[in-house]
Protein backbone atom coordinates (compact mmCIF):
# COMPACT_ATOMS: atom_id res chain seq x y z
CA UNK A 1 0.00 0.00 0.00
CA UNK A 2 2.76 2.34 0.67
CA UNK A 3 4.18 2.01 -2.59
CA UNK A 4 1.04 2.62 -4.64
CA UNK A 5 0.66 5.78 -2.31
CA UNK A 6 4.05 7.01 -3.06
CA UNK A 7 2.94 6.48 -6.76
CA UNK A 8 0.08 8.37 -7.08
CA UNK A 9 1.83 11.31 -5.45
CA UNK A 10 4.56 11.60 -7.84
CA UNK A 11 1.80 11.41 -10.65
CA UNK A 12 0.25 14.16 -8.82
CA UNK A 13 3.11 16.32 -8.51
CA UNK A 14 4.34 15.28 -12.19
CA UNK A 15 1.67 16.67 -13.74
CA UNK A 16 1.49 19.69 -11.11
CA UNK A 17 5.22 20.81 -12.08
CA UNK A 18 4.59 21.16 -16.09
CA UNK A 19 3.30 24.40 -16.67
CA UNK A 20 0.46 24.75 -19.07
CA UNK A 21 0.99 26.49 -21.98
CA UNK A 22 -0.73 29.68 -22.93
CA UNK A 23 -3.89 29.59 -25.22
CA UNK A 24 -2.30 32.47 -27.01
CA UNK A 25 1.16 30.75 -27.76
CA UNK A 26 -0.95 27.54 -28.69
CA UNK A 27 -3.01 29.72 -31.39
CA UNK A 28 0.09 31.67 -32.44
CA UNK A 29 1.82 28.07 -33.59
CA UNK A 30 -0.98 26.81 -35.29
CA UNK A 31 -1.36 30.02 -37.62
CA UNK A 32 2.49 30.68 -37.91
CA UNK A 33 3.97 27.06 -38.68
CA UNK A 34 2.36 26.74 -42.18
CA UNK A 35 3.33 30.27 -42.86
CA UNK A 36 6.85 29.78 -42.10
CA UNK A 37 6.61 26.07 -44.01
CA UNK A 38 5.46 27.98 -47.10
CA UNK A 39 8.19 30.29 -47.01
CA UNK A 40 10.48 27.88 -46.56
CA UNK A 41 8.91 26.02 -49.93
CA UNK A 42 8.82 29.38 -51.85
CA UNK A 43 13.01 30.07 -50.37
CA UNK A 44 14.14 26.58 -51.40
CA UNK A 45 12.34 27.22 -54.75
CA UNK A 46 14.15 30.56 -55.16
CA UNK A 47 17.48 29.13 -54.56
CA UNK A 48 17.35 26.55 -57.20
CA UNK A 49 15.43 28.66 -59.56
CA UNK A 50 18.21 30.79 -58.90
CA UNK A 51 21.37 27.81 -59.13
CA UNK A 52 19.73 26.63 -62.41
CA UNK A 53 19.58 30.58 -64.26
CA UNK A 54 23.30 30.59 -63.16
CA UNK A 55 24.14 26.90 -64.54
CA UNK A 56 22.56 27.73 -67.80
CA UNK A 57 24.29 31.22 -68.34
CA UNK A 58 27.72 29.49 -67.37
CA UNK A 59 26.66 27.00 -70.18
CA UNK A 60 25.87 29.57 -72.75
CA UNK A 61 28.87 31.41 -71.94
CA UNK A 62 31.14 28.71 -72.96
CA UNK A 63 29.25 27.38 -75.59
CA UNK A 64 29.53 31.06 -77.10
CA UNK A 65 33.12 31.73 -76.10
CA UNK A 66 33.75 28.20 -77.79
CA UNK A 67 32.36 29.02 -80.84
CA UNK A 68 34.05 32.07 -80.79
CA UNK A 69 37.56 30.75 -80.64
CA UNK A 70 36.70 27.74 -83.48
CA UNK A 71 35.58 30.77 -86.04
CA UNK A 72 38.86 32.60 -84.60
CA UNK A 73 41.34 29.19 -85.42
CA UNK A 74 39.42 28.56 -88.96
CA UNK A 75 40.01 32.51 -89.85
CA UNK A 76 44.09 31.61 -88.84
CA UNK A 77 44.19 28.51 -90.83
CA UNK A 78 42.24 30.07 -93.74
CA UNK A 79 44.30 33.13 -93.89
CA UNK A 80 47.13 31.33 -93.48
CA UNK A 81 46.41 29.31 -96.28
CA UNK A 82 45.74 32.39 -98.58
CA UNK A 83 48.40 34.03 -97.77
CA UNK A 84 50.71 30.70 -98.84
CA UNK A 85 48.78 30.01 -101.84
CA UNK A 86 49.43 33.78 -102.89
CA UNK A 87 52.94 33.80 -102.41
CA UNK A 88 52.94 30.38 -104.25
CA UNK A 89 51.10 31.83 -106.98
CA UNK A 90 48.50 29.08 -106.69
CA UNK A 91 45.04 30.91 -108.30
CA UNK A 92 42.86 27.36 -107.88
CA UNK A 93 44.15 26.67 -103.99
CA UNK A 94 43.62 30.75 -103.58
CA UNK A 95 40.74 30.60 -104.65
CA UNK A 96 39.24 27.91 -102.57
CA UNK A 97 41.62 29.62 -99.54
CA UNK A 98 39.90 32.94 -99.86
CA UNK A 99 36.17 31.11 -99.35
CA UNK A 100 37.44 29.68 -96.57
CA UNK A 101 38.34 33.10 -94.72
CA UNK A 102 35.73 34.77 -95.74
CA UNK A 103 32.85 31.76 -94.38
CA UNK A 104 35.62 31.95 -91.01
CA UNK A 105 35.37 35.69 -90.99
CA UNK A 106 31.76 35.58 -91.37
CA UNK A 107 31.51 32.83 -88.30
CA UNK A 108 33.66 35.35 -86.40
CA UNK A 109 31.42 38.00 -86.83
CA UNK A 110 28.35 35.78 -86.09
CA UNK A 111 29.45 34.52 -82.75
CA UNK A 112 30.87 37.47 -81.37
CA UNK A 113 27.38 38.91 -81.26
CA UNK A 114 27.17 36.21 -78.42
CA UNK A 115 29.54 36.77 -76.79
CA UNK A 116 28.91 40.51 -76.42
CA UNK A 117 25.33 39.23 -75.23
CA UNK A 118 26.26 37.02 -72.67
CA UNK A 119 29.97 37.73 -71.95
CA UNK A 120 31.31 39.08 -68.91
CA UNK A 121 32.60 42.51 -69.36
CA UNK A 122 36.46 41.88 -69.45
CA UNK A 123 35.45 38.78 -71.84
CA UNK A 124 33.46 41.23 -74.02
CA UNK A 125 36.66 43.91 -73.99
CA UNK A 126 39.03 41.18 -75.47
CA UNK A 127 36.54 40.03 -77.85
CA UNK A 128 36.19 43.40 -79.14
CA UNK A 129 39.61 43.61 -79.57
CA UNK A 130 40.08 40.06 -81.46
CA UNK A 131 37.56 41.23 -83.83
CA UNK A 132 39.64 44.55 -84.53
CA UNK A 133 42.79 42.09 -84.94
CA UNK A 134 41.46 40.10 -87.42
CA UNK A 135 39.86 42.85 -89.25
CA UNK A 136 43.63 43.93 -89.57
CA UNK A 137 44.66 41.03 -91.08
CA UNK A 138 41.99 40.97 -93.26
CA UNK A 139 42.77 44.59 -94.38
CA UNK A 140 46.10 42.93 -95.22
CA UNK A 141 45.04 40.01 -96.92
CA UNK A 142 43.18 42.04 -99.43
CA UNK A 143 46.19 44.47 -99.91
CA UNK A 144 48.20 41.53 -100.68
CA UNK A 145 45.44 40.32 -102.73
CA UNK A 146 44.99 42.85 -104.87
CA UNK A 147 48.31 43.20 -105.48
CA UNK A 148 51.17 45.61 -106.51
CA UNK A 149 54.14 44.83 -108.77
CA UNK A 150 56.55 46.68 -107.18
CA UNK A 151 58.92 43.98 -104.81
CA UNK A 152 59.47 46.34 -101.94
CA UNK A 153 55.70 47.19 -101.89
CA UNK A 154 54.92 43.49 -101.33
CA UNK A 155 57.77 42.74 -98.84
CA UNK A 156 56.23 46.47 -96.64
CA UNK A 157 52.06 44.26 -97.35
CA UNK A 158 54.10 41.00 -96.48
CA UNK A 159 55.92 42.60 -93.17
CA UNK A 160 52.52 44.33 -92.20
CA UNK A 161 50.62 41.04 -92.43
CA UNK A 162 53.01 39.28 -90.52
CA UNK A 163 52.65 41.79 -87.94
CA UNK A 164 48.90 41.58 -88.24
CA UNK A 165 48.97 38.13 -87.89
CA UNK A 166 50.97 38.20 -84.50
CA UNK A 167 48.93 41.10 -82.92
CA UNK A 168 45.46 38.25 -83.79
CA UNK A 169 47.24 35.20 -82.56
CA UNK A 170 48.13 37.80 -79.08
CA UNK A 171 44.65 38.96 -79.26
CA UNK A 172 43.02 35.46 -79.23
CA UNK A 173 45.66 33.94 -76.49
CA UNK A 174 43.90 37.20 -74.40
CA UNK A 175 40.98 36.38 -74.94
CA UNK A 176 41.27 33.23 -74.34
CA UNK A 177 43.01 34.15 -70.67
CA UNK A 178 39.51 36.27 -69.96
CA UNK A 179 37.30 33.23 -70.79
CA UNK A 180 39.92 30.89 -68.18
CA UNK A 181 39.62 33.55 -65.53
CA UNK A 182 36.09 34.43 -66.00
CA UNK A 183 34.73 30.50 -66.27
CA UNK A 184 37.43 28.60 -63.51
CA UNK A 185 36.44 29.56 -59.75
CA UNK A 186 38.71 31.17 -57.68
CA UNK A 187 39.83 29.63 -54.91
CA UNK A 188 39.58 31.68 -51.30
CA UNK A 189 43.03 32.68 -50.05
CA UNK A 190 43.46 31.27 -46.78
CA UNK A 191 45.87 33.86 -45.42
CA UNK A 192 46.79 37.06 -46.55
CA UNK A 193 49.26 37.53 -49.46
CA UNK A 194 52.82 38.63 -48.45
CA UNK A 195 52.27 36.76 -44.82
CA UNK A 196 53.20 32.93 -44.68
CA UNK A 197 51.84 30.80 -42.61
CA UNK A 198 52.86 30.21 -39.46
Amino acid sequence: MPAVALGAALARSSSTATPAVPFWLQIVTIVLAPVLALAGVAFGAGLSRSGEEMQWLRNSRLQAYNSFLLACNSYDIAAGRLTESRRLGDRGTQSASREDALRAMRDVITYRESVLLLGSPGVQASCKVTVTAINAVNERVGMLISGTNDVTGRSDIDKMLREAVTSFREAVTSFREAVTSELIPRRPRLWPSGKKQE
